[in-house]
């Protein structure tokens, strides 16, 4: 049955969008009808539906206008068969914006329903393929839908190809976690979802634009041969869920092209290149690399940027830099080297550059020697998860360390050498090296023939959740008649001094007047005793000599042995009389050192002897015995 054509449209002023001949449609399609260019447009006034058994044909370049709020429902059969520059619009009647009305719904009852060459416009959700559903859409434009483009719902398995779907404010696909669809050799444009997979459809063939992820796996689904760029921020994402992703080319994603998140995805043959990030593959989702291959990002094979439940390997000479060869982006979310499981990995003269993290590292161990890590975006150094990494030789910035776990730590070791020497630079050989952390000795060892040490290694510092715990070091230097001023040399630090010097101060000391030959309060000296002192040290005789003084103005003359001054006086000391020597504070050694105080002593000479008085009495007595004889003598004695 045909629709009756020139209908007025009650309501509609000439000249307006509708106020042209058209079909008014307020009532359910309950018989065949055809809807002829002639009847065209059909205002749609209220929510209409095809009902079982009945088939709506649409001829090319019919345009069917909707109330709004209304939709338009198929339980039996729809054919829509536009032309290429004839296409069949389905759209709001006036004012068009998203949501003016709700969409095509195809129930459960339909069949064999086809869409070719139609555009639908500015609808909630413009293809609602309900329970068990199949229609075929090809070629067809959807624009500016607010929720979806097409929803596939359980147990339906449209085929949707070489269609447009752009501007759906949520996904411009959803496939229910029981459908089945076929979506190839689609543009997918604008959307904040391309295509939301929560079940095992088939998504092949299909260039996406723009959208915030192109692909969302939750389900098992297949993503073949789709090309992906043009600022989508990422390209798939599969989450809890095994789709098989193989042959794509995903291209300037501002930020992962591909996620997965407890996954074990199959990831066959894909090309990643200047994605802001080119994989994203978490802890979680590790067995998806024991499902990839040949999949490359930024022209370098994946497989070879993740290590598994590796042991006690070296990786030597690994030359990695992401953006090289006028790439962009990074190799991984994780690190362009990534450890899983692994233990007793050594890096070795490596340069790992231009990454997200340059190593990242869970459950893992390891250890880097001469090894560069530079320009990371979030570190040089990931750990999680247990991990425990050690680094010599600075190959890794301890403030460019993340810590994400409390059970993780970073040490960082470097070489110190230690070098000793006399006052005037000459090598010390032999002297005794001690170098301590928190009092426990980590090296005791001799300088050799040059004065110095062999490289030491200690601990600069450590990393861990808390943040950066220094480690400093004390060095101390043991030689026999040295002084070294600072030492113990504290507060070392190995990153920050690779060399460590001791320099023999020379004589620093005082010298000391050890002993004199005249004991201080002596009352017996010898009116010709020499005064001597004997110092410490060498010392300067000129000045000392200067020093040296005597009370009573005695002169005299002085002379050297070794560290004995002697003072001779010239004269000989008066008898009993009291003298005080002093060797004032000027005196000093060879260095230049002076006494710390003057040396004071006295002494006192011995008395004059009385022999002048005794020889007198003498000559009196021969006198007095020659005169008066020997009786006088008794007599003289008896007196006495």
């Amino acid at each position: 049955m045909l629709c009756s054509p020139h209908t007025e449209l009650e309501g509609i002023e000439e000249g307006t969008r509708a106020g042209v001949p058209g079909t008014l449609v307020g009532a359910d399609i309950t018989t065949d009808k055809t809807w002829l260019i002639s009847g065209s447009p059909y205002l749609i006034t209220t929510n209409v539906t095809v009902r079982s058994g009945v088939t709506l044909q649409i001829d090319p370049g019919v345009e069917v206008l909707f109330e709004y709020g209304t939709s338009f429902t198929i339980a039996g059969r729809l054919r829509a068969h536009g032309q290429l520059f004839n296409p069949i619009v389905f759209e709001p009647f006036d004012d068009p914006a998203p949501r003016d009305w709700i969409g095509l719904r195809f129930l459960e009852s339909s069949w064999d329903c086809t869409l070719n060459w139609t555009t639908i416009r500015f609808a909630d959700g413009a293809v609602n393929c309900t329970y068990n559903t199949s229609p075929m859409l090809n070629n067809c434009t959807i624009d500016t839908s607010h929720f979806y483009g097409i929803y596939c719902g359980p147990y339906s398995d449209p085929v949707i190809r070489n269609c447009n779907i752009e501007t759906a404010f949520w996904s411009g696909i959803i496939c229910d976690n029981r459908s089945d669809p076929v979506i190839s050799n689609n543009i997918i444009d604008t959307c904040q979802y391309g295509v939301v997979c929560y079940s095992p459809a088939k998504v092949t063939n299909n260039t996406i634009h723009k959208c915030w992820v192109a692909v969302l796996c939750w389900g098992d689904a297949t993503v073949d041969n789709n090309t992906i760029s043009n600022f989508c921020t990422d390209g798939i994402q599969a989450f809890h869920s095994d789709p098989v992703i193989k042959y794509n080319y995903i291209d300037g994603c501002m930020g992962n092209g591909t996620r997965f998140t407890f996954s074990n995805a199959t990831v066959l043959n894909n090309s990643f290149r200047s994605n802001k990030v080119g994989m994203d593959i978490s802890y979680e989702a590790k067995g998806v690399l024991a499902n990839m291959q040949g999949n490359l990002v930024n022209g370098i094979d994946v497989k070879d940027l993740f290590y598994i439940d590796e042991h006690d390997i070296v990786i030597e000479g690994l030359t990695m830099r992401s953006g090289w060869s006028y790439y962009k982006g990074y190799l991984t979310a994780q690190g362009s080297v990534t450890l899983f499981d692994c233990s007793n990995v050594t890096f070795k003269d490596c340069t790992i550059a231009n990454s997200m993290n340059s190593i990242y590292a869970a459950n893992s161990t390891l250890c880097l020697y001469n090894t560069t890590l530079e320009n990371a975006e979030q570190s040089e150094l990931f750990l999680m998860m247990n991990s425990q990494a050690k680094s010599y030789n600075e190959s890794v910035d301890v403030s460019e360390v993340t810590i994400k776990d409390p059970d993780c730590l970073f040490t960082s070791y470097d070489d110190i050498r230690v070098t000793v020497l006399d006052h005037d630079l000459v090598p010390i050989e032999g002297a005794t090296v001690v170098v301590k952390e928190d009092l426990i000795e980590l090296h005791n060892i001799t300088t050799d023939s040059e004065g110095m040490t062999p490289n030491l290694v200690v601990k600069d510092r450590a990393v861990s959740s808390s943040g950066i715990i220094p480690s400093p070091l004390t060095v101390v230097v043991y030689a026999e008649g040295y002084n070294f001023g600072d030492n113990p040399r504290e507060d070392v630090y190995a990153a920050e001094t690779e060399a460590v010097e001791f320099v023999d101060l020379g004589d620093i000391w005082a010298p000391t007047v050890t002993e004199v030959n005249i004991e201080h309060g002596d009352k017996t000296v010898e009116i010709e005793r020499v005064v001597t002192v004997t110092f410490s040290e060498e010392m300067n005789q000129t000045v000392t000599e200067n020093a040296f003084v005597i009370s009573g103005d005695i002169t005299g003359t002085f002379s050297w042995s070794g560290f004995n001054l002697t003072f001779t006086p010239s004269q000989g000391f008066e008898y009993q009389t009291y003298y005080t020597v002093t060797i004032g504070e000027t005196a000093s050694d060879v260095a230049g050192n002076t006494l710390e105080a003057p040396y004071v002593f006295s002494f006192t000479t011995i008395p004059e002897p009385k022999t002048a008085s005794l020889v007198l009495i003498a000559v009196a007595v021969v006198a007095v015995v020659a005169v008066m004889g020997v009786g006088s003598w008794l007599v003289l004695k008896r007196f006495k």
